[in-house]
């Protein structure tokens, strides 16, 4: 089911460069299904040069990170990531 994930609307935030330097490319924003807005998803190269995505999520007190939102299964993180990514590639915002 969650191949079937419906993603538009992708708009996108670059970081400024202090913090482009780390790793983080900016921000994205998109719709699920033209009923779901999500915002503030980090667009992330790792160390090791893949690019992925960082769902919004919230730092308690304590240390631990709550998520705000998230894909509920690997295949719909990997539907969003792959077309947030094909997307801004697409714009040669990222390479």
């Amino acid at each position: 089911m969650s191949t079937s994930l419906r993603v538009s609307n992708i708009r996108f935030v670059p970081a400024p460069a202090r913090l482009r330097s780390t790793g983080l490319h900016g921000w994205a924003t998109l719709t699920i299904d033209d009923a779901i807005d999500i915002g503030y998803i980090a667009v992330r190269r790792t160390i090791d040069r893949r690019l992925v995505l960082a769902f919004p999520e919230r730092r308690e007190p304590g240390g631990y990170s709550r998520s705000i939102v998230r894909p509920l299964d690997q295949a719909a993180r990997d539907v969003i990531t792959e077309r947030v990514i094909a997307e801004l590639r697409r714009r040669r915002v990222i390479t």
